[in-house]
């Protein structure tokens, strides 16, 4: 009996001691969770400015990007509108309308990659308000056009000079006759 009496006491003594360092490890958890709070506190607003920080970065990527699109939307029209005036002299006209076309299909590139590159910062991608109509251009078939239409262009006008030439010759023919008769007249 003494010896259950000793084990018994030295359960409650142990038990005691636990207990004692139980409640000791508690009490600095409260210190713990306090600072935990505080620095949860700071994170959340760290988080909040950074987030109106990233906000800020995206809404000037966005206006970056519409101000290209339309710099460069305003390029292509011009490039289309003086396209035409180019393409007078016949010398170089395929060249000139193939740089005009793929100068316009880099354009709408530069775009899409701008769209591209705000997607992959910041995984949305808002709709662009550019003119599609340029940029739906399908360049190898208007160059396919371009090149009918100087071809016919050219066959008219070979056609007209060809007429002129003939009228030419029959008018220096008449002349010629004429000046011939004229001489062979006043001797």
């Amino acid at each position: 009996m003494k010896y259950i009496i000793i084990i018994l006491f030295s359960g409650i003594i142990f038990l005691g001691v636990e207990l004692r360092n139980t409640y000791n490890e508690i009490s600095k958890l409260g210190s713990v969770i306090d600072n935990l709070k505080v620095s949860n506190t700071k994170l959340k607003t760290k988080n909040k400015t950074l987030i109106t920080k990233q906000q800020k970065i995206h809404n000037k990527i966005i206006k970056r990007r519409q101000s290209l699109s339309t710099a460069n939307i305003k390029k292509a029209k011009r490039k289309l509108a003086s396209a035409g005036a180019k393409m007078i002299p016949f010398l170089g006209i395929a060249v000139i309308t193939s740089a005009t076309a793929y100068d316009i299909k880099d354009y709408c590139k530069d775009i899409d990659e701008m769209e591209k590159f705000e997607y992959d910062l910041f995984g949305s991608k808002d709709l662009a308000n550019y003119d599609k109509t340029v940029c739906g251009i399908d360049v190898e078939e208007k160059l396919a056009e371009t090149e009918i239409e100087i071809e016919s262009q050219y066959n008219q006008t070979l056609k007209a000079f060809n007429e002129e030439k003939d009228s030419l010759k029959k008018n220096f023919m008449y002349y010629i006759n004429y000046g011939i008769d004229y001489f062979n007249n006043s001797k």
